[in-house]
């Protein structure tokens, strides 16, 4: 049984070159699906795989060897990335003094960002971890403010076609939703819809 994604209903296939294999069993760690075992102190394909390799690419990853290669699920030994040397690696000082120094934009400059902003910009939002199989991730770029302006009246656009969801019957769905989510529909969705369209 496959996990289906928008590019393949098919699970991946896993081949282990048994010459450059050296049984080290860090891909078995890895692999929660149970599509590489350990048998007789050699790595195998599990006759029993809960979903079958949906194509995460961490036993390709972790391989020190270079051993282990995922066929199908549009994923190939090409799209992996070399870890960081440790030395190399970010300390938590760092990491939370970024995090720290991160604050939301609200006023804009009127000033068109450089192409290899973006470029690098995409290259770090490609390494960040994913839940499900990497094929279902999509990125979308808008280049220029007259495209974000369209975009932004598409939504709106789009929140005036959905009104129906912040009057009876709608509301109803909300409180169906729970609480929590009814709560902050009244207090920030509803008024922000009403005020945007």
């Amino acid at each position: 049984m496959a996990i289906p994604t928008s590019r393949t209903k098919h699970t991946g296939v896993i081949h282990v070159d048994d010459e450059k294999c050296n049984q080290c069993g860090l891909c078995v760690s890895i692999c929660k699906d149970g599509s590489l075992v350990m048998k007789g102190g050699r790595v195998t394909l599990g006759s029993d795989p809960v979903f079958g390799c949906y194509g995460c690419g961490h036993c390709m990853a972790i391989c020190p060897e270079s051993a282990v290669e995922i066929e199908g699920r549009e994923l190939s030994l090409d799209d992996l990335l070399p870890l960081p040397d440790a030395s190399r690696k970010t300390l938590f000082d760092d990491l939370y003094q970024l995090m720290l120094g991160c604050r939301s934009i609200r006023d804009f400059k009127k000033k068109e960002i450089e192409p290899h902003l973006i470029d690098q910009i995409i290259e770090a939002a490609l390494t960040a971890p994913v839940v499900l199989p990497p094929s279902d991730v999509k990125l979308l770029v808008f280049k220029g403010r007259a495209k974000v302006r369209e975009f932004a009246f598409d939504a709106i656009d789009q929140m005036a076609k959905s009104r129906w969801l912040i009057k009876p019957p709608g509301i109803w769905l909300w409180k169906m939703a729970g609480n929590e989510a009814y709560e902050l529909m009244k207090g920030f969705g509803f008024p922000l819809i009403n005020k945007l369209v």
